[in-house]
């Protein structure tokens, strides 16, 4: 009878452990998974110089970085999209396409900037302002709206 006693005792000793065990593996995992998604989200803060715009097409947006005057140092504005092919999310495609538009600075200097594309960049230099291209968003078939970050 003790024999019995004791063998049952010591199995759910054995499963006790096992569910301690595993309940610290569950733990590290949840910790890792809440790391990592914490480095994730850092990446997408902007600076205190970052500023991100979106733009319609045929609008313009000013930027003025200066505390002392209100005039705007650039203004930026959406020309057109000479290029959108950029392959939709829930589709498989050979090629990921590129997306290519048309940018007016001030308005006298027009620039192309693009997406996925190798021999046009994503961003410029102008003045002392950086101008990245990170969206071009389709509306329909003929309206766009794009996503800038401009860093001073």
């Amino acid at each position: 009878m003790m024999k019995i006693f004791l063998k049952k005792l010591l199995y759910r000793l054995q499963i006790h452990l096992k569910l301690k065990r595993m309940k610290h593996y569950l733990f590290l995992v949840l910790f890792v998974l809440v790391s990592f998604s914490q480095i994730g989200c850092s990446e997408n803060k902007l600076d205190d110089n970052d500023l991100e715009i979106l733009l319609q097409l045929n609008n313009a947006h000013e930027i003025n970085n200066s505390k002392i005057s209100d005039t705007a140092d650039i203004k930026i504005q959406f020309l057109k999209v000479i290029e959108y092919s950029i392959c939709p999310a829930d589709v498989n495609c050979v090629w990921a396409g590129r997306a290519i538009i048309e940018l007016k600075i001030n308005n006298d200097s027009i620039v192309k900037i693009a997406l996925l594309d190798n021999e046009i960049p994503n961003k410029i230099t102008f003045q002392n302002y950086e101008i990245e291209l990170l969206d071009v968003i389709p509306i329909n078939e003929n309206e766009y709206t794009i996503k800038l970050k401009i860093t001073s």
